[in-house]
């Protein structure tokens, strides 16, 4: 792809939203291959990506099951997955540990923490509650009621 592409771009960023997110029709492991694919990546390579980060997750066992018969918390651990799996440089995260609990978040905060320190992935996160960005040590900045 060329630099400046859709298809380069698609590679780059990706999001985690506090609910939703997923494609409906496709499996967990399909909703991660499918980023992969437009970038190019072997199907081959894209599944054992992607079974990777799930099973890294504690997902194996849901790898083919729909988002609508999965719990909160694995819908939204299919998204981190996701965002893994295609090496993000530059994460959207709306709520990214609203489904998940107390054990998971530090698990995925302490990841991202490395993540950031590192300079790999740069975040946008919002959440409404400040302690959610501190776990990772960002920087809020506060939005006006409304905004």
């Amino acid at each position: 792809a060329r630099p400046g592409s859709v298809r380069s771009a698609a590679t780059k960023v990706a999001y985690v939203f506090s609910s939703g997110g997923l494609i409906a029709n496709l499996s967990a492991i399909d909703n991660i291959v499918l980023p992969l694919r437009f970038a190019g990546v072997p199907a081959a390579t894209a599944e054992a990506s992607a079974n990777e980060v799930l099973a890294g997750l504690g997902l194996a066992k849901v790898a083919r099951q729909r988002p609508a018969t999965l719990a909160d918390e694995a819908k939204q651990l299919v998204q981190w997955a996701r965002a893994m799996a295609i090496g993000a440089e530059f994460l959207f995260l709306e709520e990214p540990f609203r489904q998940l609990s107390p054990d998971t978040t530090d698990e995925l905060a302490a990841w991202l923490r490395g993540e950031l320190s590192s300079g790999r992935v740069s975040v946008l996160m919002t959440c409404t509650k400040p302690e959610e960005g501190a776990c990772i040590g960002a920087r809020p900045v506060p939005m006006p009621r409304g905004a």
